[in-house]
């Protein structure tokens, strides 16, 4: 996705931008909970004990965002629980889906966590503070594809792998590649891993696969090389497609000239996709990757179809936005969890 809140899925990492902040946040965050981490430590050390809190209870509005979170879905699957968990994410506002992220990124990223006597991870909401909206959108613009794909794939991860959900979208951590990386890796081919995933899903295992597609404007990076990557628009995005015996849901958010995560639910984005509905995604995905040369109308068809944005109206004439990259090269890369079990999804407890 081209938008200020993901340019770092492709731009090279010696290229600056307005966006730049908000396109390492998952880096600046890295930093800032370690940072935190070791104040809280030393804290504790001081005092024999963390630190004490004036306000021990939850506040209803935190009370109900808990029940909403710990709600359970009697005989669903994994794939309708976690379709369940992340509209449960933003049922009390992009606020209250940031406050709860911002602990959820923490235990993932730091691996360390206590576990319940159902062996859920246990995540500590009721003494954390709860800050104004305006103090949390410049760190999680749900706006965000990168943020809203990472959040998905924390929710499907069995908890050992949290981590590598966030690794998979952070430069830092080592999971964002470079220009050398991108010309000696094949593209990944979604359209086999989603086969793979629905003969999985029908078949006798009858199992669920979600997978995390990152799509990447190469030519940024040679752009990059001639001093010119500032004058255009990549058309990077990044979406994650679950599937599981019952169909196919995708989730994603489109940037500050698209949607936010939370909007895209609320119109049933995230909706269970038939089999053949889903078929058409992969096919037209596939026919979008093929081939070099321009941003062509056709292109902007298929792109349009599949993430519901009109690149040729953003970068247009009229658009508030910059030109197209001049060549159209794309490469993908795809993070793949199998047989994900509904106590993967259900692994958290809030507190």
């Amino acid at each position: 996705m081209t938008q200020e809140s993901d340019e770092e899925i492709t731009r090279p990492p010696n290229v600056l931008s307005h966006a730049e902040k908000v396109e390492n946040l998952l880096d600046i965050l890295t930093k800032s909970q370690v940072d935190d981490g070791q104040r809280t430590k030393q804290q504790e050390s001081a005092t024999g004990g963390p630190q004490a809190t004036k306000n021990p209870q939850p506040d209803r509005e935190v009370r109900d965002l808990l029940t909403d979170l710990n709600a359970l879905l009697p005989d669903a699957s994994p794939l309708r629980l976690l379709q369940h968990r992340a509209e449960a994410f933003f049922k009390h506002g992009t606020r209250m889906a940031s406050f709860v992220f911002t602990e959820l990124e923490k235990v993932a990223m730091e691996g360390v966590y206590e576990l319940d006597d159902q062996q859920r991870v246990q995540i500590e909401l009721s003494t954390t503070e709860l800050k104004l909206e305006s103090e949390y959108i410049e760190d999680y613009p749900w706006t965000s594809c990168k943020l809203a794909a990472t959040l998905v794939m924390i929710l499907a991860a069995p908890k050992e792998a949290m981590h590598d959900a966030i690794k998979s979208q952070s430069r830092s951590l080592g999971g964002m590649p470079k220009l050398q990386d991108i010309r000696k890796t094949p593209s990944a081919s979604f359209i086999k891993e989603f086969r793979s995933a629905r003969d999985a899903a029908r078949g006798k295992e009858q199992s669920t696969t979600v997978m995390q597609v990152t799509l990447t404007d190469v030519c940024i990076f040679e752009l990059e090389e001639q001093g010119q990557a500032e004058q255009y628009f990549e058309f990077s995005h990044v979406f994650v497609v679950g599937v599981g015996p019952e169909g196919v849901i995708v989730w994603q958010a489109w940037g500050k000239h698209g949607y936010r995560l939370d909007e895209y639910l609320g119109r049933n984005g995230a909706r269970i996709r038939d089999w053949k509905e889903a078929e058409q995604f992969a096919d037209d995905f596939e026919k979008l990757i093929l081939g070099m040369g321009k941003w062509t109308a056709r292109r902007n068809k298929l792109y349009k179809k599949l993430f519901e944005v009109d690149i040729n109206q953003i970068c247009g004439p009229e658009g508030p936005e910059r030109p197209t990259t001049p060549k159209y090269e794309a490469w993908v890369r795809i993070h793949v969890l199998k047989n994900v079990k509904c106590e993967d999804v259900g692994k958290l407890h809030w507190v």
